[in-house]
């Protein structure tokens, strides 16, 4: 167990170590690098890619409430675990959309 925590303590270290530099340079703490605009329009991309995979899933699980709502007898379990669930994703959708478009 004191092995454990000693290796796991080592790997924080470094990770902090290799934070507070950028390039082989020491930076200030919390210092970032901006973003250069082709990694920026990556990002995009990137969070584009993820807000239509939420829609996607968000649609899907509408699609399984409506069936499950179709049933003779619906699972009120089931039908409480797909509504959390998209309202879960409907979250995430909503901050990366505030994330993607900043307020002016």
């Amino acid at each position: 167990m004191i092995h454990a925590m000693g290796a796991i303590h080592a790997a924080l270290r470094a990770k902090s170590k290799r934070e507070k530099t950028q390039n082989g340079r020491p930076t200030k703490a919390g210092a970032t690098r901006p973003k250069s605009p082709p990694a920026a329009a990556a990002l995009e991309r990137r969070m584009d890619s993820s807000i239509e995979t939420l829609r996607s899933r968000h649609a899907d699980l509408e699609s399984a409430v409506s069936i499950e709502m179709a049933c003779p007898a619906p699972d009120a379990l089931r039908l409480l675990e797909f509504k959390r669930h998209k309202l879960r994703i409907r979250e995430l959708i909503a901050i990366r959309e505030r994330i993607q478009t900043p307020a002016a």
